[in-house]
């Protein structure tokens, strides 16, 4: 679960590939993790699945307000 030291080692690590189904709705914009389409939501709880920590913000566009913040970055 660590990425080896060394060009190598990392030549013999072995990606896996995980399918996920898309969505066609736009997300540009959303502010609220509910309006989000389920199948991004699930997509990124997979992402936090994987990492093995929760997601603290989600960016749905390029400005500061085009943001899901699901939990403060900084606060326990």
């Amino acid at each position: 679960d660590v990425l080896p030291r060394g060009a190598e080692a990392v030549a013999r690590c072995v990606p896996i590939y995980e399918d996920f189904k898309g969505w066609t709705d736009s997300t540009v914009g959303i502010t609220d993790w509910n309006k989000l389409p389920k199948t991004a939501q699930d997509y990124l709880k997979r992402v936090e699945a994987i990492c093995g920590k929760p997601i603290a913000m989600v960016s749905t566009g390029p400005e500061r307000d085009e943001t899901i913040l699901l939990h403060h970055p900084f606060e326990a």
